[in-house]
């Protein structure tokens, strides 16, 4: 198979303290398997990991993805990769305006599980935006779910305290 000798820049966020380390070990495997069987070249510079951090927190809450758009605007690096799209953002809106500003500075987003998005394409972008509203809603269902976790755990907690007394 014939390199990409185009710089290529990992990107990996994990949200969940727990297991961190892992998530991320198995993140950056899948890409760097990734980006081998598919002729990309990962520049060892260029490798960024967000520990911790929401999908639906801002740019500019988020020290990597704010040195992703640095180098990328430095000339760094030609293509992103990411797991899936949801790494990025969990949020449409946020996650549009990057990948533009990405296309803007000529840099390609590819994906393990989506493929790649050129946001001068009609198709690509409608794709991106569906991804991330799906990500967006799974999002607020698994809030939703917490929420009910802890509204009966509230209730039982209330009748076990009510029988101690």
């Amino acid at each position: 198979m014939k390199t990409n000798k185009i710089k290529t820049a990992i990107y990996i966020r994990v949200a969940s303290h727990n297991q961190q380390k892992r998530k991320s070990d198995d993140q950056e495997k899948q890409l760097r398997t990734f980006a081998s069987s598919h002729g990309y070249t990962v520049d060892e510079k260029y490798i960024y990991r967000e520990m911790g951090y929401s999908g639906i927190l801002p740019v500019q809450e988020r020290p990597q993805l704010r040195k992703v758009i640095e180098d990328a605007r430095n000339n760094g690096f030609r293509v992103l990769m990411i797991r899936d799209i949801s790494r990025l953002f969990r949020k449409t809106i946020p996650l549009l305006n990057f990948l533009e500003e990405l296309n803007v500075l000529g840099v390609k987003v590819v994906t393990t599980m989506g493929g790649s998005f050129d946001m001068s394409i009609p198709q690509d972008r409608f794709v991106a935006t569906l991804m991330t509203s799906m990500a967006e809603m799974e999002l607020h269902q698994r809030q939703g779910s917490m929420e009910k976790v802890l509204i009966v755990n509230k209730k039982t907690n209330g009748r076990n305290s009510k029988k101690a007394n």
